[in-house]
């Protein structure tokens, strides 16, 4: 007689396939496997247009202001006012009597003076801050992934849902050009999180880490496109 089967039907073969497949994705290669595999799932999902994050559909119009290339001024040194941009639910917040804000004891002229360079460089600082901070918690051994892409996820959601809202508020005179402003620099952390995000799930924190030391993360991105812009505009030799 031959030996027995050790699986005597379809449903013990599928059970014992089951458990099997569980075994392996508790080893180290099975973890790469299944990292390998949720990065692909990812950009399928994220292949849809106007898609910042699986699930997250945004206007077309947030995307291109996520692009513009924004003046900030390098000397200004205040912390605030952020416009609302910075504590949840991220609604905008009038920044009141310009009068007030910190001026750079050092001019440079034209657009880079103005309120919109003021105010953006206060977005561009805290920007930066916030960069490094998840560039530091990114890289961590230690990092939930699954944890954090809910949070960032909830970020971006409730980025958007505040973006939308503004854009929507009907504009007062004399806060036409701070909303105006917030609209950008809210586009603009909006997309540069979820892609921040993104390169991290895409590449893992291997490459996500290598892409920080070269300067190749969003916002590191954004900081050369702003030093560019100052040079082609900004002369102090005239």
């Amino acid at each position: 007689m031959g030996r027995r089967a050790t699986h005597l039907t379809a449903a013990a073969k599928m059970a014992a396939k089951r458990l099997q497949a569980k075994k392996y994705r508790a080893t180290e290669g099975g973890s790469h496997a299944r990292a390998k595999e949720n990065r692909g799932q990812y950009r399928k999902r994220t292949a849809l247009k106007n898609t910042l994050l699986p699930g997250l559909p945004v206007c077309s119009e947030l995307l291109h202001r996520g692009k513009k290339m924004l003046r900030a001024s390098f000397a200004v040194q205040s912390a605030g006012p952020l416009l609302g941009l910075w504590n949840p639910p991220y609604q905008f917040e009038v920044p009141g009597n310009y009068d007030l804000l910190e001026r750079p004891s050092e001019a440079a002229g034209g657009d880079w003076d103005s309120n919109s360079a003021l105010l953006g460089g206060i977005q561009y600082n805290k920007i930066v801050s916030v960069g490094w901070d998840h560039y530091d918690e990114w890289c961590g051994t230690g990092l939930d992934e699954e944890e954090t892409a809910i949070l960032v996820s909830q970020e971006v959601a409730v980025r958007i849902q505040a973006w939308e809202q503004l854009r929507a508020m009907p504009v007062i005179d004399q806060d036409a050009e701070a909303m105006e402003l917030a609209l950008d620099w809210g586009a603009k952390i909006a997309c540069m999180l979820a892609k921040e995000w993104e390169h991290h799930i895409q590449g893992g924190a291997t490459e996500y880490a290598a892409s920080g030391r070269s300067g190749n993360l969003p916002w590191q991105l954004m900081m050369k496109d702003v030093m560019r812009l100052f040079g082609e505009e900004v002369d102090y030799g005239s």
